[in-house]
């Protein structure tokens, strides 16, 4: 793995180079915030194939869509994870085919919102805090989502 930090110094010169058609920051975004996002992908699809396939549909609309981050809104790691789930969602709800969705018997938007969030957090990307306020909800309500997730998660 790459060490992008000598390359780019700032979180604003990361941002700044993806904006501006810097193939090397798509390299750097991609490699930093794939692995959390495919992990959200096979939990959304019970399928490695799929969500390998959506992982790059959704790297090539947050490529063409860059544009559409205003760093003055939100974090670059937001906007990533907020554009890549809308794109997931829309390429699943958009199939005719059921069997596109492995797990029939829990709806994504149940869920995606809590587990999501908690990658993140744990990952580093945001605070609880930053979480709560894009939720737009108290930080003890988000603590007892994640709460909540985190003993699903234990469940085998």
């Amino acid at each position: 793995m790459t060490d992008y930090s000598t390359i780019y110094k700032t979180d604003e010169c990361f941002a700044g180079a993806f904006q501006n058609s810097d193939q090397v920051a798509l390299g750097a975004l991609y490699e930093k915030y794939s692995p959390i996002l495919f992990r959200v992908l096979q939990k959304m699809t019970a399928n490695t194939t799929i969500a390998e396939e959506i992982l790059k549909a959704c790297f090539i609309h947050i490529w063409r869509t860059k544009q559409t981050y205003k760093p003055s809104e939100e974090r670059l790691v937001v906007w990533v994870f907020r554009t890549a789930i809308d794109t997931a969602n829309n390429l699943l709800e958009n199939q005719t085919n059921s069997t596109y969705v492995g797990n029939q018997n829990s709806s994504y938007k149940d869920w995606k919102t809590p587990t999501l969030i908690m990658e993140l957090i744990i990952s580093g990307h945001i605070t609880q805090e930053e979480a709560a306020e894009k939720m737009q909800i108290p930080v003890s309500e988000l603590r007892q989502l994640l709460r909540k997730e985190i003993n699903q998660l234990r469940r085998p």
